[in-house]
């Protein structure tokens, strides 16, 4: 089969279903306050929805810069960019952090995902791709390890290996892939820096371990996207040099 590089291959997508958690900064004016209580619980929205994005075969060919960065395609940016435009406009400056968890889905979730109803849990761990039970399971330098080898060759999924689907948006959290979000979407203006915050939506695990993930899905992020001098900002001295062996 012969592809038109000047067409955009609409119609070729894989279709997954989506646990969506959105924070938002908490040091909001009365009026924001107001709404967030109205819409949000604690500060969070949780809800699931349906996305797309590209099959492996047809994303060289896409063009459309609200699913590009750096000039590559990005399943991430293409599923975020159905994500970020149902959010409240005057939420969006506060929009602290996305979290996604991806499972495979039936005609019957369908139908109640199509329909607004929330999913049971237990569909949704029954439905969870393997992915999450392999890989998450490495220790840091082997997920370092393996998603530098492969990038997003292997299968139609590796893209939740490099990012484990955690945006920050925080100005001294963000990476070369949540500046270019911060960018598109016009998102996340009003966020504090993360050392002006209490931390209260962080996991329950020491601050250096926090800032030690978040380093880590940025140098695989920078890495995959071409940025300027990722090689040098490892945490780890042994990232850089895995960094540099595959470069």
């Amino acid at each position: 089969m012969k592809y038109n590089k000047n067409e955009t291959p609409y119609g070729r997508l894989n279709s997954l279903g989506v646990d969506v958690i959105l924070t938002f900064e908490q040091s909001v004016p009365e009026d924001i306050s107001k709404l967030m209580d109205e819409c949000c619980f604690n500060g969070q929205q949780i809800y699931q929805q349906i996305v797309t994005f590209l099959t492996k075969e047809y994303r060289s060919f896409e063009k459309n810069p609200k699913c590009m960065v750096n000039g590559i395609y990005s399943c991430e940016k293409h599923i975020l960019s159905q994500i970020i435009p149902n959010i409240e406009e005057e939420l969006k400056p506060y929009l602290l952090k996305i979290s996604l968890w991806f499972f495979r889905t039936t005609p019957k979730l369908n139908k109640k995902l199509h329909k607004g109803l929330p999913l049971d849990r237990e569909d949704i761990q029954k439905k969870s791709l393997s992915i999450y039970k392999k890989f998450l399971k490495l220790s840091d330098d082997e997920k370092l390890d393996y998603s530098i080898k492969n990038k997003e060759t292997e299968n139609e999924y590796s893209f939740i290996k490099r990012s484990e689907s955690k945006y920050y948006f925080q100005p001294d959290q963000r990476n070369f892939f949540t500046k270019d979000i911060v960018k598109t979407f016009g998102i996340s203006d009003k966020v504090l820096p993360i050392g002006e915050t209490t931390l209260r939506h962080l996991p329950d695990t020491p601050q250096s371990d926090y800032f030690k993930n978040v380093s880590f899905r940025n140098i695989l992020t920078g890495f995959y996207f071409g940025e300027d001098g990722v090689l040098e900002k490892g945490l780890k001295k042994e990232m850089t040099e895995w960094c540099k062996k595959y470069a």
